[in-house]
């Protein structure tokens, strides 16, 4: 099986299981948000997580045509995202700061699920 089919499926159950997630539990998020600011550590941890996630998807796949750019898209994205929590973490704490209020989870939920549906409708061919 091709790596850029088991990445987007892999992303299409992640980003679908996220984003339910981020609407059945907008208020827990909020707090697992704030606390990830106030504690440097955890801060740190995300951003090595998206750091791994974005080198391994940018190793296995470089391809740029078709749907198999999303997969290059995302790997991506959250390598420079691990990179900038890394490197910016006060700055990246501002930002989740401003941005920790119910009704962004409500809206980045639905585009995250959303997201991760058509990820999974291209991965399992549906």
């Amino acid at each position: 099986m091709d790596n850029s089919l088991v990445l987007i499926q892999m992303i299409g159950i992640g980003f679908f299981v996220i984003g339910v997630g981020m609407l059945m539990r907008r208020k827990s998020m909020s707090s697992v948000l704030e606390n990830a600011v106030q504690n440097p550590g955890t801060l740190y941890l995300m951003g090595i997580v998206a750091l791994i996630l974005g080198v391994v998807m940018t190793a296995s796949r470089a391809a740029w045509s078709g749907w198999q750019l999303l997969v290059a898209l995302i790997g991506w994205l959250a390598l420079a995202k691990g990179t900038v929590i890394i490197l910016f973490p006060e700055s990246i704490a501002s930002l989740y700061r401003r941005m920790n209020k119910p009704g962004v989870f409500a809206v980045g939920g639905i585009v995250i699920v959303v997201i991760g549906l058509f990820f999974m409708w291209i991965g399992f061919g549906w």
